[in-house]
């Protein structure tokens, strides 16, 4: 699954439905499922509030047999630094397995995040 929208703080709660659409539909328990949209909410909350206001915004979910990836790419104004020392980054760190951060030129910032399916009994 992946949605493109502007970079604005009043798409985010689209992002949010569609996710939580998505990933009801994947058949991952409900857990996994909160998990990952609390950590992509979060992960595209920290993107917008760095953007340029015409910037846009791109969330990937991939689900795979045992995790599931999500990808957040977005454009930085004014080289903002992304902040990785609140709330929010800790928030992710601590709900998911992995999280990476890459920029590259004109402000793109790609944020990746690793959700492990919990193992059936």
């Amino acid at each position: 699954m992946q949605i493109d929208v502007t970079a604005e703080s009043s798409r985010l709660p689209l992002v949010r439905r569609t996710l939580a659409v998505v990933l009801d539909g994947a058949g991952l328990d409900g857990d996994t499922a909160t998990d990952l949209t609390l950590a992509t909410d979060a992960i595209a909350e920290l993107v917008v509030s760095c953007s340029a206001h015409t910037a846009r915004l791109t969330c990937s979910v991939t689900t795979h047999v045992q995790c599931t990836d999500v990808l957040v790419v977005g454009y930085l104004a004014d080289e903002l630094p992304l902040p990785t020392d609140g709330f929010a980054w800790h928030l992710i760190e601590a709900i998911t397995e992995r999280v990476s951060v890459t920029t590259g030129d004109q402000g793109r910032v790609e944020v990746w995040c690793r959700k492990n399916h919990p193992r059936a009994a």
